[in-house]
């Protein structure tokens, strides 16, 4: 699994499993003493049991057990189960492999951790987990057209807000792309 520390503000990478470009990966995110580690979410119910007791769960495993047939299953482009000292406390991933150089990320936290700062923490490393593939790519995300905790989220992970889009699920949304320094 693609690691990176962040240790106040700097990048760390160390070694990972991912066929990835940067051959500094390692298991884990670490930030600002924040652990959280991203588990592929595969179609192994078998594999995930331990995850799968929690509605939460369940409900994004099947979304990606659906999506994955119509996207591929490309590591690194996939959905993640976040786990916070061994706990399941948000999903995230990504709506598919790039194209047009372009990929969108997806996030969100168990009800009962919302408002602790998982969200932000989830939508850092999948960014990151995209530069550290292709560095020159566009990242988006979408949110209802609203502010709402997630339009803060991508503000402070350095996302912009570029327009309203159609979205084919949620109709009129608000995309945003990450800015580079």
């Amino acid at each position: 699994m693609l690691i990176i520390s962040l240790i106040k503000g700097s990048c760390n990478f160390v070694t990972s499993d991912f066929p990835n470009k940067n051959p500094h990966t390692q298991n884990h995110l670490t930030i600002t003493g924040m652990n959280i580690k991203l588990i592929p979410i595969t179609t192994d119910r078998k594999s995930k049991q331990t995850y799968l007791k929690d509605a939460f769960c369940v409900e994004f495993y099947n979304i990606y057990k659906e999506l994955y047939p119509k996207i591929g299953f490309n590591k690194p482009w996939i959905g993640y189960f976040a786990l916070h000292n061994d706990e399941v406390i948000g999903v995230g991933g990504f709506k598919g492999v790039p194209n047009n150089n372009t990929v969108e990320i997806a996030y969100g936290t168990v009800p009962k951790k919302e408002g602790l700062g998982f969200a932000n923490k989830i939508c850092k490393q999948l960014t990151l987990i995209a530069l550290n593939e292709t560095s020159n790519l566009k990242i988006t995300a979408r949110t209802l057209m609203e502010e709402s905790a997630s339009t803060h989220i991508l503000r402070k992970n350095n996302y912009n807000f570029i327009g309203i889009v159609e979205d084919p699920n949620d109709g009129k949304v608000w995309e945003w792309e990450f800015q580079k320094d």
